[in-house]
């Protein structure tokens, strides 16, 4: 972390104060502290390799710490969950002085902490806690292949619904939710927040969004999540995945977010009723297309094709770590969203 503070004000050399030994304040400060924060980025650079080595051997130092009965007097450093002590707030995973007796382990009270190294330990307080909060970010395709439902509900109306519902579970959590709606463009941003009033907000901005746009371009809320999510975030990519070209930024997006898609299909783009003759359109592009629906083979040689194409989308997407949640207009959606978090929560 950027923002750790190693506290030399405690610190002991060969027994003594390490200011005694290093009287230089301003070296300590200036340099030492930020050659701890970049170490890692410093092996790396000076190795070429993985600093997973050096935290390995941290993590040897510091079981054999925690199972050897601590001198009279000593303590060693350890993040464990705050108690509370030394204004942490409780619950916090943060570094704390540690001693202990070979059978657990006690935080050690009453070190002295001057104003530079309070200043310190705040700002990597408020980091951690940053951290720890959950943000849920929503991107939601509004293109004009969503106004299509053979049954109850068009696509874009599950679309809205499904978020809704996860926009409303981060109520109980509290976490920050925040909304990109996009077709061809980015049609809607609000930044994530919290709160109930903020919640309600983006709930009746999805239900009611007129979009400008009709095709779907899956670039672009991609770029624009790495554009303005700067911290990891939980991302939901809601669409009927009705593009191209989009991997790379998918790939892009999974390196720095846990991005789920969630699919949403109609049974009758798959499978065609027998009635004859009838014109079909693309809602994105205005084309039509004359089609014998009598003709079986046909209407099995689509049916095949849709069933290739979801197989090989749901294949790229695991390829890259993507979780995908499918869900269909003619049955429940809230069904699949309660076995995924289940099947996460196992894994987990």
């Amino acid at each position: 972390s950027a923002t750790q503070f190693p506290d030399f004000f405690n610190a002991r050399i060969a027994g003594k104060p390490a200011t005694e030994i290093i009287k230089d304040q301003k070296w300590l400060e200036n340099e030492f502290i930020p050659a701890v924060q970049k170490r890692g980025a410093a092996i790396i650079e000076a190795r070429g390799l993985s600093s997973a080595a050096s935290a390995a051997n941290a993590v040897v130092d510091h079981v054999q710490a925690m199972r050897s009965p601590t001198p009279e007097g000593d303590w060693f450093s350890g993040a464990v969950l705050s108690d509370g002590s030394y204004g942490i707030p409780e619950g916090l995973v943060f570094g704390f002085p540690l001693r202990t007796k070979g059978n657990g382990r006690e935080i050690v009270q009453g070190l002295p902490l001057n104003e530079f190294a309070r200043r310190k330990i705040e700002i990597t307080t408020k980091e951690l806690q940053e951290e720890r909060e959950l943000t849920v970010m929503l991107l939601v395709d509004v293109s004009s292949s969503g106004e299509f439902g053979s049954v109850e509900k068009f696509k874009n109306e599950v679309a809205a619904e499904i978020a809704s519902v996860l926009s409303y579970s981060a109520i109980k959590n509290n976490d920050k939710v925040g909304l990109i709606v996009f077709s061809d463009t980015i049609e809607h941003y609000i930044p994530p927040q919290k709160g109930r009033a903020h919640i309600w907000n983006l709930i009746r901005t999805i239900l009611n969004f007129v979009p400008e746009g009709r095709h779907t371009n899956l670039n672009l809320p991609l770029e624009y999540l790495l554009k303005v999510q700067k911290r990891k975030s939980v991302a939901f990519l809601i669409s009927d995945f009705q593009a191209e070209g989009y991997l790379r930024n998918l790939r892009l997006v999974r390196q720095k977010h846990d991005l789920i898609a969630i699919a949403i299909t109609d049974p009758r783009e798959s499978e065609l009723p027998d009635v004859g003759w009838v014109h079909l359109e693309d809602s994105e592009t205005g084309e039509t297309l004359l089609v014998d629906t009598a003709d079986r083979t046909l209407t099995e040689q689509l049916a095949r094709l849709k069933i290739k194409e979801r197989q090989e989308r749901k294949k790229q997407f695991h390829a890259n770590g993507v979780d995908v949640i499918d869900i269909q207009t003619d049955r429940s959606l809230t069904q699949p969203l309660i076995q995924f978090f289940k099947m996460r929560e196992k894994r987990l």
